[in-house]
């Protein structure tokens, strides 16, 4: 421990100013004799212990912990429970987890449904034991057959559903106020890479919020997200939840949307790269939008003055 204390020291001496976020360890709950794999009570020590040496060289750092892989597997979960449990939670700044390993509604489709309850419960937990921070969901990945280090135990879409999937992930955390980031190759395909960029220019600045939308359809897994951008406009995503494909014609839906006056609203394609103009009317004092085609990933909505 001495010794992984003077390397967090030099490392945040040498970097401080540069780097902001430091990571105590990441996946230390890697796999059972892994040598990646501490104790969850000896990672508490270690981050009692490293905590106070990040403080001393840079004041101004944000302090990393937890930073779990694995989180479909409740054993695994529960390391990060007793964490988020601990005493430590008053002395960190940011709180990680790896949210998903290409989890679908076709590969471990339990926990793809449960995972937003089980961050509610993430936040809920960490709130009643002292911590005030961040939220990031790290590593977020699907992978496809063109992955050159993948192997044969990995589940693999093609490169238009591993967009599809990347592009509800990253807005299911922006919806619930989490930070999220992506990794594995998968992402720097096209498909993947064009709905990342466009999510990135779009969702800048956004901040979670909610609008009376009523959504009315012959889809019963409706998806939706709201949230406001820091000019006055407003955001609205929505998507169907079910097994994505590479070829889907979408769901004709109504949307009335109830306390916003303007009638410009811009649908962005976050896969295929375009927006439009939406046709709208008022009826009853509603804005209206009939005909819209909901799909099997994120289309936004742009509510503009």
């Amino acid at each position: 421990i001495l010794r992984y204390l003077d390397f967090v020291r030099f490392i945040v001496r040498h970097f401080k100013d540069r780097i902001q976020n430091y990571e105590i360890w990441n996946e230390p709950s890697h796999l059972p004799g892994d040598i990646m794999t501490i104790e969850v009570e000896d990672y508490l020590n270690l981050a009692r212990r490293a905590i106070p040496v990040i403080r001393e060289e840079y004041p101004e750092a944000k302090i990393v912990a937890g930073s779990i892989s694995g989180m479909d597997d409740p054993v695994i979960r529960e390391y990060l429970f007793t964490i988020l449990r601990s005493d430590i939670m008053p002395s960190v700044d940011v709180i990680t987890w790896h949210p998903m390993f290409s989890t679908s509604p076709e590969y471990e489709s339990r926990y793809y449904y449960e995972y937003p309850s089980i961050v509610q419960q993430i936040k809920e937990t960490a709130s009643v034991n002292g911590f005030r921070g961040e939220y990031i969901a790290e590593e977020l990945v699907y992978r496809s057959p063109d992955c050159t280090w993948c192997n044969s135990s990995d589940y693999l879409y093609s490169n238009i559903i591993a967009a599809k999937y990347y592009a509800r992930g990253i807005m299911l955390h922006l919806g619930m106020d989490v930070s999220v980031g992506v990794a594995g190759n998968s992402s720097t395909r096209q498909e993947s890479f064009t709905a990342i960029q466009n999510l990135c220019n779009i969702m800048a600045g956004a901040t979670p919020e909610t609008l009376s939308i009523e959504i009315q359809s012959q889809a019963t897994n409706i998806k939706s997200y709201s949230f406001s951008l820091p000019n006055g406009d407003r955001l609205f995503a929505l998507w169907t939840d079910g097994i994505a494909v590479d070829q889907d014609p979408g769901v004709k839906t109504t949307l009335i949307i109830r306390g916003i006056a303007t009638q410009k609203v811009i649908g962005m394609d976050i896969l295929n790269d375009f927006e439009q103009q939406m046709l709208t009317s008022v009826e009853d004092g509603n804005l209206v939008i009939r005909d819209l085609f909901v799909k099997d990933y994120p289309i936004i909505l742009r509510f503009t003055e």
